[in-house]
């Protein structure tokens, strides 16, 4: 149980860095790999679902949420995805994507904890 809150608190830091550098229109990647690392942060969002495998994964999303609040509140006119405040329609979708993505992982894994013993009983 220890081992599943410690991958949801990393992800929710991670989460959490990744949405105010994206904000403060930091460049953590050259324009052209900008597009294969939101990609292979959707995958990790996969895999950390899959890794916890339970349904309370979800609250790591407030790691994505505390920095547009604090951004927000310090009134910060933050660039992104449409121009807008920090906590905006987009940001918000983003989250609400990134959640459905956590639920995918966490549906593969009930998947997995499902079919495995069948599958060892029949080899």
């Amino acid at each position: 149980m220890g081992r599943r809150i410690y991958l949801a608190v990393v992800y929710a830091v991670v989460l959490g860095l990744w949405t105010f550098a994206d904000q403060k229109s930091l460049n953590l990647f050259p324009r052209s790999q900008d597009e294969p690392a939101q990609l292979g942060f959707l995958v990790l969002t996969v895999i950390a679902g899959f890794a916890v495998g339970r349904w309370w994964v979800l609250a790591s999303l407030i790691g994505g949420l505390l920095p547009l609040v604090y951004l927000q509140e310090t009134g910060y006119l933050g660039h992104g995805f449409d121009g807008a405040d920090p906590i905006a329609p987009s940001s918000v979708s983003e989250l609400l994507w990134l959640g459905f993505a956590l639920l995918l992982g966490v549906g593969i894994r009930r998947l997995w904890n499902y079919l495995r013993p069948q599958v060892a009983g029949a080899a």
